[in-house]
């Protein structure tokens, strides 16, 4: 999962630096303008809850990669691919996510900027014996630190709600995230 990362980063890590020589960190952001960024969500709290059986805690490393146009300068709309590593119990198991999202900055002129999110999507799980189909959704808070006009860490938590359809289990918890952003165009 490491080099997976690693492969992950170094194209953002490069291209942001070439984007982001000398700029303002409390450049506003501007209508048309895009938002690239790659996350990861290592720290949670979840429950698996499986009607008659005992909730089971999961363990998991998710990883994201968002890519969302400023509708408005305060917000942006995107679409979001995850891959997640999940530990349930003694069984370990591999999820695709494909997301829709909406993210509304509440301050777009400062270094910090504090936003809200909300998601809605699809997905497949599959542990070596079930394949198993999702519907996902839920809300997110954080803040964006600006450090050029271009580039971003992102501090967040989320709420997330997953439906699978194959076993009636339903998945949710609180997921802190970081994810490392770019903004380029306009």
């Amino acid at each position: 999962m490491n080099k997976l990362l690693i492969f992950l980063a170094l194209p953002l890590l490069s291209v942001s630096c070439s984007l982001s020589q000398g700029q303002n960190p409390s450049t506003p952001f501007v209508t048309g303008m895009h938002r690239a960024s790659l996350g990861v969500n290592q720290f949670e709290s979840s429950t698996r809850e499986t009607p008659g059986l005992a909730d089971v805690d999961t363990d998991a490393l998710r990883v994201n990669f968002a890519h969302g146009w400023f509708v408005r300068p305060d917000v942006e709309a995107g679409v979001q691919i995850g891959y997640t590593d999940t530990e349930i119990g003694a069984t370990n198991a591999t999820m695709w996510t494909a997301d829709v999202y909406g993210r509304y900055y509440w301050d777009n002129r400062s270094q910090m900027r504090p936003w809200v999110s909300a998601f809605v999507g699809i997905g497949n799980e599959d542990n070596g014996t079930t394949d198993d189909d999702l519907v996902e959704y839920g809300l997110g808070a954080g803040v964006s630190h600006m450090f050029t006009a271009s580039t971003s860490i992102d501090l967040g938590l989320e709420y997330r709600m997953q439906s699978f359809d194959n076993s009636d289990v339903d998945v949710s918890g609180v997921y802190a995230s970081l994810f490392y952003s770019i903004f380029y165009g306009n």
